[in-house]
């Protein structure tokens, strides 16, 4: 039986600001994503005409229906296809902030889509998630507004192609309580980010990191809920500058953090250092 193996993708959140609140409860945000091949895998073969989907999992278990389940789910409703018999090894920790659950199912999509010829819309895929769209477009980097729902694809023309360095600690991170406790922090402040500052900052940040200069920590809004709640978060920084990073942060609203470097020994020597411990629960290199 002929098996196709999937790299899945993830998301850095190379900028991240959450503007306003919005009237159904969600938070507009101004991010800027970069999309990089993670060491998840997504096997792929096809069952026997008549037959039913199947689907396992293989590595770091995930609790409740998985998103690449979900996704077949609605494929199902719009194109059809020969059952699949799907296997998907894991080992990217749950709400780490990468985005890996979307990358799976944006892997399956983009499979079946291809082989069907189905005009997929990147933004029809909204509903299963709302890093998804980003996924299953055709975009390595990408400014992304709204609840993820909106974006533009950005020129990668001259970027030097950073080395990176995934950190992930023994804790998780909740989305819906990072957005709650950001609220309670900002509560009586009276003052939202700002779109086009969101926007300019953005824009000096891409243009930096093209040239390959230095710019160290990396905006992100929910940073203050997360050093509150871990002030850990410094000593991994701090490590990351020891080691000639130029550029970390933290991954969108989960728990994992990240360290860019001008190429791939100097990301491999600082995950040899900093290793596994009561506070890291593993580390991933990426080319």
């Amino acid at each position: 039986m002929h098996e196709t193996i999937l790299q899945c993708p993830l998301k850095i959140n190379l900028t991240l600001f959450v503007l306003n609140k919005r009237p159904d409860g969600y938070h507009n945000l101004y991010s800027f994503f970069w999309r990089r091949q993670g060491p998840e895998t997504l096997a792929i073969s096809l069952g026997s005409e008549g037959g039913y989907d199947a689907f396992c999992l293989t590595g770091i278990p995930v609790e409740g229906t998985n998103l690449v389940e979900k996704g077949l789910e609605w494929l199902r409703k719009r194109v059809s296809f020969p059952p699949l018999l799907l296997r998907l090894h894991k080992e990217i920790p749950t709400q780490s902030g990468v985005g890996a659950g979307s990358g799976n199912v944006a892997a399956l999509l983009r499979w079946v889509c291809d082989r069907t010829a189905y005009p997929l819309d990147p933004m029809e895929t909204a509903t299963l998630g709302a890093d998804i769209p980003f996924m299953c477009s055709s975009h390595t980097l990408a400014t992304v507004e709204g609840i993820g729902d909106r974006l533009i694809g950005a020129d990668d023309a001259g970027f030097s192609g950073l080395s990176c360095l995934l950190l992930f600690p023994t804790w998780k991170s909740d989305t819906t309580r990072a957005y709650r406790e950001l609220d309670r922090l900002r509560a009586g402040e009276n003052q939202n980010t700002d779109l086009e500052m969101a926007k300019e900052q953005t824009e000096k940040i891409w243009a930096t990191l093209r040239a390959g200069r230095f710019i160290g920590l990396l905006p992100n809004d929910f940073l203050r809920v997360s050093l509150t709640a871990h002030p850990e978060y410094e000593e991994f920084f701090s490590s990351f500058k020891d080691f000639k990073a130029v550029a970390w942060g933290l991954c969108g609203s989960g728990s994992a953090c990240f360290a860019l470097f001008e190429d791939a020994r100097s990301a491999k020597n600082c995950r040899v250092k900093l290793r596994k411990g009561k506070t890291i629960q593993t580390l991933v290199a990426l080319g």
